[in-house]
């Protein structure tokens, strides 16, 4: 596995990203957001590597980081990967890379409190776990603070999703 890092990176991680989200059905941002999401913070907080098996793309995360944490973002994967643990050692290649730039902890996202046995985030849990994550409370939206305005978002967001071709989250 060979992983590369860097600006360059965007076009292979987007491949696997997009390609991940339509395999599950899911809205993803366009190329273009992490475009801006890296020009906007640079190099400096922004990690995007790719991993390459044989020279194809077949795993890839978008990451963002400051001193205090590292924050698993984005990520993805080719449709059919070469290499069952491309996307461990890509993972943890970035934790090492953050960790020698003075990141103090990494944090790998949400988990669900509720039985998910025999679901995706079951799998999506235990490599989490796997890699030593310690699962701490924390929050969820619950309640929307102006229904006007929240109606108006979830009415552009569908409108997003339909216009880009993404399935429409329920």
């Amino acid at each position: 596995i060979e992983i590369r890092y860097g600006k360059s990176e965007l076009p292979a991680f987007y491949d696997c990203y997009a390609d991940t989200h339509k395999r599950q059905g899911a809205a993803h941002e366009p190329l273009q957001f992490f475009e801006g999401v890296f020009n906007a913070l640079g190099e400096e907080k922004v990690l995007c590597a790719t991993a390459y098996v044989n020279g194809v793309a077949d795993a890839a995360v978008f990451l963002i980081y400051t001193d205090y944490a590292g924050y698993y973002m984005y990520a993805g994967s080719a449709a059919k990967t070469q290499l069952k643990g491309s996307t461990k050692k890509i993972l943890w290649d970035c934790m090492r890379l953050m960790k020698q730039r003075g990141t103090r902890q990494f944090i790998l996202g949400g988990a669900r409190h509720k039985n998910v046995a025999g679901t995706k985030f079951e799998g999506i849990q235990n490599f989490k776990r796997r890699f030593g994550a310690q699962v701490t409370d924390g929050y969820i939206w619950k309640k929307d603070l102006n229904l006007l305005m929240c109606t108006a978002y979830d009415l552009l967001f569908w409108l997003k999703c339909r216009l880009s071709g993404s399935a429409v989250p329920k």
